[in-house]
Order: structure tokens, then C-alpha cells, then sequence
């Protein structure tokens, strides 16, 4: 069941300052839900070896499951969310099945992740920026899917001082077979899972002016997923003249 997609040619470009209530208000966390993505996670991405537990404080619990190499076929580290799903997002009436999602992304094997390097933020963004859109939608009232970018800052910065990404897209993950994507829990919620791809800034202009089809067409060819190259080849540098 792969989640309905939009994208249309020209994305408009909304602006967020402050949250529509007070960030201190908390949910209940979905168990049932919870205990369903872990089993889903082990069945098709893995053994999850330890849970990066969020603390209180915010409106959904979002926590970090970790699934590490295999030292087979998954020779990188997968991190999923846990928790972005328990509350429904605001999603256009057109699209009230598309209110529950949870997020992933992978880091190279020799990504350092020991509490001291997650000290740093050149090792810690990748995992700081999952739990910020996981947060987003709930915070802002709002809602984040197939396709949707955000940037680092207005306007946008890099990362870290060793990589010049300065952007995330949502798309669907290709380091997992297509039965992971969507995950019902009842009648009236299933979860659909998004990688999380950082992009240059020529990347999210082009996707702005080409549309998200055409970029993602890009992407693809260049074999770019959500395992994160923070130096990898800038897919449309030097290709805005051309649109």
C-alpha cells in the first residue's frame, strides 16, 4: 500500500514563526502503535538494538529506534521514528488517511554515534533533524508528506561546518522493500513511512522551479537515497539556467 503522492509542478512555499499552542502540551502515547512499528521495524529493516528515548516536554514522545549494520546487505545504521504518528496531522480534508506518518534515514557504518560524538553537531544533525519534522506537524498544526521540504533556517544554512546540505525533502525510502512503507494499526490510522534526504540548495531551488517529479528523477539516476553522503555530488549544480 504506497501512500498517495503530491507534487505539483510549482510548490508553494509556506512560512512558519510561531507554534498555534503552547509547546508544553503533551499526548498520550500511542502503545498499540508503538509496539506495532517495533515489531514492523524488525520484520523488514532489522534487530532493534537500542530506542533513543525523547524527553518530556513535548507534544508527541518521539523517540529514535536504532537498527545497526548486519555486516551482510545493510552495511549502515537505520534510525526510524517512533512517536510522530501517535497525533493525526492536520492534512487537507482531501487527504484525511494521509495523517499519520513516521520518519527514517540511514548513516554510514562508521558514522560516529557514541553519546560523547553526538556531543557534536556535525554528528548529531542527522538525528536532531528527525525529531524536528517529527515535531513540526504537531507544533505548528500543520502537515508534512510525500515530497515536502524543509530548510535549514530562512534562508537556509548548512547543516554542519563540513557539509554544505542545508535542506530536507520527504520521500519513500529505498533502503527498505516497498511492504514497510505503509503500516495499519486500526481501521481509522495507518502509518506510512518517509526517508529523509538532505538536499543543496541548488537541489531545493531546481525542486521549487521543476517540480519534485523532476528532481526526484535526478536523484535517482545519481543513486542518492536517505543514506546520508554529507559530501556527496550536488545533483543540480549549475542546471537552474537550463529550466
Amino acid at each position: 500500500m504506497a501512500p498517495p503522492r503530491i507534487s505539483p509542478p510549482k510548490t508553494p512555499i509556506l512560512r512558519y514563526s510561531n507554534p498555534t499552542e503552547p509547546w508544553e502540551e503533551t499526548f498520550p502515547q500511542d502503545r498499540e502503535a508503538a509496539e506495532l512499528i517495533l515489531r514492523h521495524v524488525s520484520e523488514h529493516i532489522g534487530h532493534v538494538d537500542y530506542i533513543l528515548k525523547e524527553s518530556a516536554g513535548n507534544r508527541a514522545q518521539v523517540d529514535l529506534l536504532h537498527v545497526p549494520p548486519d555486516g551482510m546487505r545493510r552495511e549502515y545504521h537505520t534510525f526510524i521514528t517512533s512517536g510522530m504518528s501517535d497525533i493525526p496531522m492536520a492534512a487537507p480534508r482531501s487527504m484525511e488517511r494521509c495523517r499519520h506518518a513516521e520518519l527514517l534515514l540511514c548513516l554510514p557504518e562508521d558514522w560516529p554515534l557514541s553519546l560523547d560524538d553526538l556531543t557534536d553537531e556535525a554528528n548529531y544533525w542527522p538525528l536532531r533533524w528527525l525529531k524536528i519534522l517529527a515535531q513540526f506537524p504537531h507544533r505548528f498544526k500543520t502537515w508534512v508528506w510525500y515530497s515536502h521540504i524543509m530548510p535549514n533556517g530562512d534562508p537556509a544554512e548548512p547543516f554542519a561546518s563540513d557539509t554544505n546540505l542545508s535542506s530536507v525533502v520527504l520521500s519513500l525510502p529505498i533502503t527498505v522493500d516497498e511492504e514497510f512503507v505503509a503500516l495499519p494499526v486500526r481501521e481509522d490510522k495507518v502509518i506510512y513511512f518517509f526517508s529523509v534526504l538532505p538536499l543543496y540548495q541548488e537541489e531545493t531551488d531546481y525542486k521549487l522551479k521543476a517540480g519534485w517529479e523532476k528532481l526526484a528523477n535526478r536523484l535517482d539516476r545519481a543513486g542518492i537515497s536517505e543514506l546520508i553522503d554529507k559530501n556527496r555530488r550536488n545533483t543540480c549544480k549549475g542546471f537552474l539556467s537550463l529550466i
